[in-house]
């Protein structure tokens, strides 16, 4: 009896202690979502070619960068230019699964860029996609076998890799989209080392860690990523302790940033962009179809003043349109001359003064300082004889004063959407450009044509620079815009985060955990 006892008695302890281990698992803390904010939708859904910016590190393209923006190895590994140029042949990674445990390889290269043609032109809140743009001269890709495609193209195409990065090569699950419409169907499923779990459109998206990613796994299980626009709102969600950072493009405004930064709760991280700042004048008429005029106003304009008092310091000067990120990018000096500016304006003006409309676009005035901007160049145009009325309006009816030539100047931004600059320079100096036409920049230049046909056909990578170079110097002389400044990706972040650091475009997403 006494036997029985004693073993009922071990069986209770041990069941006590089974309990109680039981319920210390039930009761283990589970890891907080990181709430972070943008001013915009960075998620904005199924109605964008991209679903999301890369910046969420959901979706990745064949080809990745380094930090000097050259074609790095991605979700393909080599890649090799056939002698002639028209054929590239890329060793895909193996190993890679989508979100969906689908395997990547050339039949899941092939979906994409049947894809790509059936959505053509992609469009995109953050860079329109065209296979003629993005693949210019492309004919076929064909399958070689399980982990290695071709690629074929109708002339030389050396500089396709620096196409085929960031934006250039987005790879989706062929079940997220459908094969003939290339629409998305629910929620897609890419390589990253995040997964969307969850979007709500102009609100929030919810992020969840990839388990088998083939890469570094994320560090955070959770990120929650909600939409405010504006900007003083963002700051107070910081300080409420309600968000723990901002992230995206102009998330946080210089001034409010120093405000921020009194608070040694808050740390920030800096870092040069892919964006450059710029005035669009309508050259398709009087009088800024004159070039002296292009020239007076930006010998008016000081950048360094703009860059200081507007941006805090954290941003450059910019003499041309290509962005400094660019790993084709040549520094130059912008000059500030206002006595220089003044006399040419007087050649082209007389003694008259000429009345026009300046058009900002309202939403990125709150993601950058563009009222009090405007408000400088209009008494700098003031200077030179020209008076202008200032008028916020919204991106739709801004795009439409441009493109139908009803306003005099403009305020804007233009990106990188790859490491390749040639695009940049057709859209814009070409006399047949899709942004020259779209924004009634009348720009004209039979010396850019000849450049850009020349930069077109030509093999060789360094000779090819040497004609980037030539297109710079000519844009920083003839000004098809008025380039203002080079941007920096500014983010301020609660140090209670750690690993959240600035990209070129974007943050450092997988690397953001909690202290």
């Amino acid at each position: 009896m006494k036997r029985v006892f004693s073993l009922l008695l071990i069986l209770c302890v041990a069941l006590s202690l089974f309990a109680a281990g039981a319920s210390q698992v039930a009761i283990a803390p589970v890891e907080r979502e990181i709430v972070l904010a943008s001013p915009r939708d960075i998620v904005p859904g199924a109605q964008d070619f991209f679903f999301a910016s890369s910046i969420v590190q959901v979706w990745e393209p064949l080809i990745a960068v380094d930090d000097q923006w050259r074609p790095a190895p991605g979700l393909a590994e080599r890649w090799q230019m056939s002698e002639d140029g028209t054929e590239w042949t890329l060793r895909l990674r193996q190993g890679v699964r989508f979100h969906d445990g689908e395997p990547f390889n050339a039949d899941a290269v092939l979906a994409n860029f049947r894809r790509y043609a059936a959505v053509n032109p992609g469009q995109s809140r953050f860079y329109s996609f065209s296979l003629a743009r993005f693949y210019p001269g492309f004919q076929l890709i064909e399958k070689v076998d399980e982990y290695t495609v071709r690629l074929s193209f109708d002339r030389p195409s050396p500089a396709i890799l620096y196409s085929m990065t960031s934006f250039g090569s987005p790879m989706f699950s062929p079940n997220s989209f459908d094969d003939t419409t290339g629409s998305f169907v629910g929620i897609p499923a890419a390589t990253g080392p995040f997964r969307i779990v969850e979007q709500v459109s102009d609100q929030y998206s919810i992020l969840e860690r990839f388990g088998d990613y083939w890469g570094e796994p994320a560090l955070a299980h959770r990120i929650r990523i909600r939409v405010i626009p504006e900007a003083t709102t963002r700051v107070s969600a910081l300080r409420a302790g309600e968000i723990m950072g901002v992230l995206d493009l102009g998330a946080m405004p210089p001034v409010l940033a120093r405000q921020l930064l009194r608070d040694n709760r808050f740390g920030y991280s800096k870092a040069p962009n892919s964006i450059i700042h710029y005035l669009s004048l309508n050259a398709t008429a009087f009088p800024f179809n004159d070039v002296r005029m292009r020239r007076a106003v930006s010998l008016a304009l000081d950048r360094r003043l703009i860059a200081d008092q507007f941006y805090g310091g954290f941003v450059s000067p910019a003499a041309h349109l290509l962005n400094h990120s660019s790993p084709f990018y040549v520094a130059m000096e912008p000059h500030h001359d206002p006595t220089e500016a003044r006399r040419l304006a007087r050649e082209v003006l007389g003694n008259r003064r000429h009345a026009t409309t300046f058009i900002v676009p309202a939403p990125f005035t709150q993601r950058y300082p563009y009222t009090e901007k405007a408000e400088y160049v209009q008494s700098v145009l003031a200077d030179l004889g020209i008076d202008v009325d200032i008028r916020m309006i919204e991106w739709g009816a801004y795009r439409e004063a441009q493109r139908t030539g009803n306003y005099g100047a403009g305020m804007q931004i233009q990106g990188l959407p790859n490491g390749e600059p040639l695009s940049i320079f057709t859209s814009f100096m070409r006399s047949t450009g899709g942004q020259n036409r779209d924004m009634s920049l009348g720009f004209n230049s039979p010396e850019a044509d000849r450049l850009i046909a020349e930069a077109e056909r030509e093999l060789d990578m360094s000779r090819r620079a040497e004609l980037y170079a030539a297109l710079q110097r000519l844009a920083a002389t003839e000004f098809p815009v008025v380039p203002i400044i080079n941007d920096a990706n500014l983010l301020v972040y609660n140090r209670e985060i750690t690993g959240f650091g600035a990209k070129v475009y974007g943050v450092t997403l997988s690397s953001t955990r909690w202290r």
